[in-house]
């Protein structure tokens, strides 16, 4: 279900990716069904752009956060949140500005 309800989508098909051979295998069975399909990282679009009727990859499983506090650089999954993105940077006093929260 997407945040907006104006949206119902309902995918044919739905791969939760956890690896990125998964989403290496999900990319191929999506190109196989011979439908326009849709990536979500996590799921939230106020335009429904987040599904549709042909396969849905879902990579909010990739969503690890590695820091590198010295270089005041980070390494994100697709997958991951802006909620606990924050929340990680914020102990190293880190952000990443984005939309709204």
């Amino acid at each position: 279900m997407l945040v907006n309800p104006v949206f119902d989508p309902s995918p044919c098909f739905i791969v939760c990716c956890k690896t990125v051979p998964d989403v290496a295998i999900a990319l191929t069975l999506a190109r196989a069904s011979g439908m326009p399909f849709t990536v979500r990282s996590g799921g939230h679009c106020t335009a429904g752009f987040s599904a549709g009727s042909g396969p849905l990859i879902d990579v909010k499983g990739l969503n690890t956060i590695t820091v590198d506090a010295g270089n005041k650089m980070a390494v994100v999954g697709t997958g991951c949140m802006f909620g606990t993105l924050n929340a990680t940077l914020e102990a190293y006093g880190l952000h990443v500005p984005g939309g709204e929260f």
